[in-house]
């Protein structure tokens, strides 16, 4: 294999979503992929993609409020999510590494600060990934290390919350 394709999945699902206004599905972020390379003028002939992201939280928690229950996996979002990574899945030269997403109680939204009563619809649900940014290091160290491509091209977001597509010669 001539180039590793390592995708942080919740950067790529964000930013389509804020530009497009909807899900990115399977087939666009392998239209995404095969732009990308041409950009960076890599042959498409030879690359293997490795994308990083966690099945939607599947917890069943209350509401911070009223206490009523409340279950992530009931959220049409949820499905979608599950559906993204199977075709992903399916995708050829594809292979997807998976995290895990834990909820971490509610937080409150900026819109509510002051605002007396709080409702539930005043929170959102605290998630943090959990095992993708090991999982991404380990990747990179065993495709450099084991010389299974020349080059890795990484996509995932800076920590100033702008996108980065690094490209490098592995060594």
């Amino acid at each position: 294999m001539d180039t590793a394709v390592m995708i942080d999945g919740a950067f790529i699902r964000k930013k389509f979503r804020s530009a497009k206004r909807r899900d990115i599905s399977a087939p666009e972020i392998q239209q995404f992929v095969i732009n990308t390379l041409g950009i960076l003028n890599i042959p498409d002939r030879n690359y293997r993609v490795y994308f990083y992201d966690c099945k939607p939280c599947s917890e069943r928690t209350s509401l911070p409020i009223t206490h009523g229950a409340y279950n992530f996996d009931a959220n049409p979002q949820y499905a979608k999510g599950v559906n993204l990574i199977k075709e992903i899945k399916l995708l050829p030269f594809f292979a997807v590494r998976e995290g895990m997403l834990s909820f971490n109680g509610w937080t409150l939204k900026p819109s509510c600060y002051g605002m007396n009563p709080l409702t539930d619809s005043c929170f959102i649900p605290n998630l943090k990934q959990k095992g993708v940014d090991i999982k991404i290091g380990l990747d990179v160290a065993w495709v450099s290390f084991n010389r299974i491509a020349s080059s890795i091209i990484f996509i995932s977001l800076r920590e100033s919350g702008r996108g980065l597509i690094q490209s490098g010669k592995t060594c």
